[in-house]
């Protein structure tokens, strides 16, 4: 977008991403340039906060914030780290389909890689699964004799 206007308001969306705010028209510029534009119907006040930015008009309240890359690794097309592989192996063991067996054959590192991609991504509240579930799943895929059932003590 081009405009000899400067936006009304400017606001850092994180650590990586900066909103630029011009009548009716949200920019978001990433850490890789490519903007996400937004429009609103009516006028809207940004307020940072430390993980995003709080939106506000006269009719609602959002919040917005940059996906995190350890969420945008996992749900990516064609993604093959760890945590997409267990996902893409949780929609096939729902399905309770045959190509289950092969995707749950992790090696032991990438239970260790997977864990990191957990709590990074559980940060978020993008996710469906819990941290807990992620947890149990890829345990119970590296040992598959051992049966871990995670019981959560907060619904027990």
């Amino acid at each position: 977008m081009q405009t000899a206007l400067p936006p009304e308001q400017i606001a850092w969306c994180g650590l990586d991403s900066v909103l630029l705010y011009w009548d009716e028209m949200l920019l978001m510029v990433g850490p890789n340039g490519d903007p996400v534009r937004y429009v609103y119907d009516e006028p809207i006040k940004l307020i940072p906060e430390c993980d995003g930015v709080r939106i506000l008009s006269n009719s609602t309240m959002e919040f917005l914030q940059r996906v995190p890359d350890s969420t945008v690794s996992i749900f990516q097309i064609g993604s093959t780290e760890p945590g997409a592989l267990l996902y893409d192996a949780l929609d096939h063991f729902d399905r309770h389909s045959a190509k289950v067996s092969p995707l749950l054959i992790l090696k032991k590192w990438h239970l260790i890689v997977l864990s990191g991609f957990i709590l990074s991504s559980c940060d978020s509240d993008m996710l469906y699964l819990s941290s807990t579930e992620y947890l149990e799943i890829s345990l119970n895929a590296c040992f598959p004799s051992s049966g871990v059932r995670i019981v959560n003590k907060e619904n027990s």
